[in-house]
C-alpha cells in the first residue's frame, strides 16, 4: 500500500490562486473603507475604497476586481464590519448603497475600457479612467 500525491492539473491551480486573491482583496476593500474623511455637509464620509477598487481595476482587470466586489459586498451582508456603521443588508438600502453597489459595474467597465486599450503604459488615459470611475461612482451612489 503507498500513499500517492495527486497535484492539481495547472487550471485548477490558477482557479485557487485566483479565488484566494479575490477573497484577500475583498477583505483589503473593507479595510480600506476604514480609512474615512467625514465632511459636515454629507451623511457620506469619503473613503480610500473607492480608490482602491478603481486601480485594481485597472491593474488586475475588471473581472477579478468585479469578483472581489461581489465577495466584498457578501461579506458586508454576512456581518463583517465594512459598511458604515456595521448594518449588514440594512446599509445597501440606506445612504451608502449605491456607492457600495456600484463597484462590481464600474470596475467592470473600468476594467474593460483599460484592456481594450491598445496602449497601457498611456497615464492620462489611465487617470482620465480613474476620472470616469470616481465620476461613475459618486454619480450611482447619489441616485
Amino acid at each position: 500500500m503507498s500513499l500517492q500525491i495527486v497535484a492539481l492539473p495547472q487550471p485548477a491551480r490558477l482557479m485557487y490562486r485566483d479565488f484566494i486573491a479575490c477573497i484577500l482583496a475583498s477583505l483589503l476593500i473593507g479595510l480600506l473603507g476604514k480609512v474615512s474623511l467625514f465632511l459636515p455637509f454629507t451623511p457620506v464620509p469619503l473613503v480610500l475604497r473607492n480608490s482602491f477598487v478603481l486601480f485594481l481595476a485597472l491593474f488586475w482587470g475588471g473581472r477579478k476586481t468585479a469578483v472581489a466586489a461581489l465577495f466584498f459586498i457578501a461579506e458586508g451582508i454576512a456581518g463583517l464590519p465594512f459598511f458604515p456603521g456595521s448594518l449588514g443588508f440594512l446599509a445597501l438600502i440606506g445612504p451608502v448603497g449605491g456607492y457600495i453597489l456600484c463597484y462590481p459595474l464600474v470596475a467592470l467597465l473600468i476594467g474593460y475600457l483599460f484592456e481594450k486599450s491598445n496602449n497601457h503604459k498611456m497615464v492620462l488615459k489611465s487617470f482620465l479612467l480613474l476620472i470616469l470611475g470616481h465620476s461613475l461612482i459618486l454619480f450611482c451612489g447619489s441616485l
